[in-house]
């Protein structure tokens, strides 16, 4: 090649990649195959099928049992253990919704509510774009087909409308998410590192009179564009309103200043191509397993297949001879006395009895060898063993296996052994949300409105752009404790918490153990966390700050005191002052506050009640001695207590507030 032919034509990159790469652009569905993947494809076919019991190629057939055999005589059953193992990893690895939390880049108190406003809107993307589904999807493609994929698109038409007129209507956009399976996308996949990639091209389908109403200046060449044709399922002969649209995506380089983004269903027919306004490759994969040294996905289901195949070949053999022989068979001599209608409802055989005459007898054809049976536990035992889900999850324990402990423990690992599998689905997830709070910066210029929860769980609408998001500077997916995600899991962590005084109230106590979600645990300390951020900011400038005293004053001084260490605090008297009189005010506060207070404060329950000073004690407590070693007993009254002995601090915090 004289040029890259990414930075041709538009006309010559789809005959490029047409051409030298074996890349199909004809309508039927999943028409990107590399000609060079044949044997791949090869796979990616069978395991589809494989995965539904072979049912799609047989859509007449209205039974779950298939007789074959020049009589029927022979029975083809399918018992799909291999599926039900893949649904029950997928289920492990994806059990729990979607959860994300921003990372703050720094500690000021913009960027805490930066952080906050990206942990709501996570959470409505992930309802509104109904991002679990799309996760499960991903995951349930990777596991049957080596790989699945999410493409994210700005929509520039999605949204609310901002205004209406003769022009047109103005809507605020919004993010899409697509699946995407094997079929649809096409990469070069001798680069082993996806996100390293320098191009890729994505396909789906679109509504073609959708398009014909956004891009009327091509309405001949859409309306000539053949109907996308499926590729598995029957076609009942109806014609169909979709066409394929493919995208082709470069990143910025030094071969391709700015990226590319092309957008076309073939040479004729471009909708877009240009610069990439993204940056980047707005697309995420989950490729659990590679082929060494490629960027292919080798599926888990291929290693549970042949194994499948001889367990639908046992229970086919016992099924085929239950069949065939599960009607009593009677032997009756020929030269017998017996009438066959003395005994209705049987099959009778004539045969001649060489010694005489006899009397009729069962014959036994229905014994299946124990050695079958034998072999199919040892088949679906190695598929458990090859997909990491034992028994004991299955809620079957081994044999002898009784104790709770014993069981737990093969269930945790387990649980261990699958979470371990599970990091290309939380990295994507991750990579999905970082790559959405990146559009949203780039796209996001008009006013948008998302939903947060806020003090006692009332829901607030909240005005935010793109650039509010400045701060963030990315994304982690909450994973939970897998023991979180049972019943009995939950109970121990329950109890354990109120071991550690962390559960304070009823509504604690009933959350954490119906969901293991602790967050309502954390909410107050994170609100007072980011309060003591904003005051590090105005005293950073030097403006006063006033302490309450339901304030967490121990924190408040930790945290404050850390400015003493800024030069651009300690070399500025007015700033150095301020931060010197709010931890005065703090010191203050802490030692006079009443102790009730600051308990309610500190546990957020009320203290116990406390016998009144020189009475009788409350019912059920122990009698106070009058001295202490001989001597008074301590006060916290300085003008009360002895001399001799030290005043007992006001906080729990024996070292002092320091």
């Amino acid at each position: 090649m004289e040029k890259y032919f990414a930075a041709d034509t538009a006309e010559n990159l789809i005959g490029h990649l047409e051409s030298e790469m074996g890349l199909s652009f004809s309508q039927k569905a999943g028409s990107a195959t590399y000609t060079g993947l044949t044997g791949m494809s090869n796979i990616w076919d069978r395991n589809f099928r494989a995965y539904y019991s072979g049912n799609i190629d047989d859509i007449w057939n209205d039974g779950g049992v298939k007789f074959t055999g020049n009589e029927g005589e022979l029975v083809k059953m399918s018992v799909n253990q291999a599926r039900a193992l893949m649904g029950e990893y997928n289920s492990l690895v994806s059990k729990s919704r979607l959860a994300y939390e921003g990372i703050a880049g720094r500690t000021d108190a913009g960027t805490f509510k930066s952080a906050r406003l990206a942990n709501a809107l996570s959470e409505q993307l992930v309802t509104d774009e109904k991002l679990d589904l799309r996760a499960d999807s991903m995951l349930e493609h990777s596991g049957v087909l080596g790989a699945g994929y999410i493409d994210l698109a700005w929509n520039p038409t999605g949204g609310k409308v901002i205004t209406k007129n003769e022009l047109g209507s103005k809507y605020t956009g919004k993010i899409e998410f697509k699946n995407l399976s094997v079929y649809d996308i096409f990469y070069d996949y001798m680069n082993p590192d996806f996100y390293s990639l320098d191009w890729l091209v994505v396909c789906w389908e679109e509504n073609r009179w959708d398009l014909i109403a956004q891009y009327p200046n091509l309405e001949k060449e859409i309306r000539a564009l053949p109907s996308v044709e499926p590729r598995f399922v029957f076609n009942s002969g109806r014609t169909s309103e979709k066409v394929k649209v493919m995208k082709f995506y470069h990143k910025n380089s030094p071969a391709m200043e700015g990226g590319r983004l092309c957008v076309f269903s073939d040479p004729n027919t471009v909708y877009f191509d240009n610069e990439n306004p993204y940056g980047f490759i707005p697309v995420v994969s989950c490729i659990p397993s590679r082929i060494l040294g490629t960027g292919i996905g080798y599926p888990l289901f291929s290693e549970l297949l042949p194994m499948q195949e001889m367990i639908d070949s046992g229970f086919s053999t016992i099924a085929s001879n239950h069949a065939a022989f599960g009607v009593q068979s009677i032997l009756v001599p020929n030269n017998s006395d017996i009438n066959v209608h003395d005994i209705g409802g049987l099959n009778f055989i004539r045969y001649n009895l060489q010694a005489g005459g006899g009397e009729p007898k069962a014959l036994q054809l229905t014994s299946t060898p124990p050695e079958i049976f034998k072999f199919i536990d040892l088949l679906i035992n190695n598929q458990m063993t090859i997909s990491k889900i034992n028994s004991a999850l299955r809620g079957a324990p081994p044999p002898g296996v009784t104790s709770g402990a014993a069981i737990a423990t093969l269930t945790a690992n387990a649980l261990e052994l699958v979470a371990q599998g599970s990091k290309s689905y939380t990295i994507a997830m991750e990579t999905a949300m970082d790559y959405a709070f990146k559009i949203y910066r780039t796209f996001a210029t008009e006013t948008q409105l998302v939903y947060m929860l806020g003090k006692n769980k009332k829901t607030q609408v909240k005005e935010w752009k793109g650039s509010d998001l400045s701060n963030v500077y990315g994304v982690r997916l909450k994973t939970s404790n897998p023991l979180a995600k049972t019943a009995a899991g939950r109970i121990t962590i329950t109890e354990h918490m109120m071991e550690l005084g962390l559960i304070k109230t009823p509504e604690q106590y009933q959350t954490v153990q119906e969901t293991g979600n602790l967050d309502n645990i954390t909410d107050d300390s994170v609100d007072e966390t980011i309060w003591i951020s904003e005051e590090d900011d105005m005293l950073r400038e030097g403006k006063p700050v006033m302490a309450v005293k339901t304030e967490r004053h121990a924190m408040h001084y930790v945290q404050h005191k850390c400015l003493l260490f800024d030069a651009a605090v300690r070399n500025d008297p007015a700033k150095l002052q301020a931060v010197l009189a709010h931890l005065d005010e703090h010191e203050v506060l802490g030692k006079n506050t009443d102790p009730w207070i600051l308990g309610v404060v500190e546990t957020g329950q009320l203290p116990p009640p406390q016998p009144p000073m020189g009475g009788a004690p409350m019912p059920g407590q122990p009698e106070l001695p009058a001295t202490l070693e001989g001597g008074p007993l301590p006060s916290n009254d300085p003008q009360k207590a002895d001399p001799s002995e030290p005043a007992k601090p006001l906080l729990g915090n024996q070292g002092g507030l320091v």
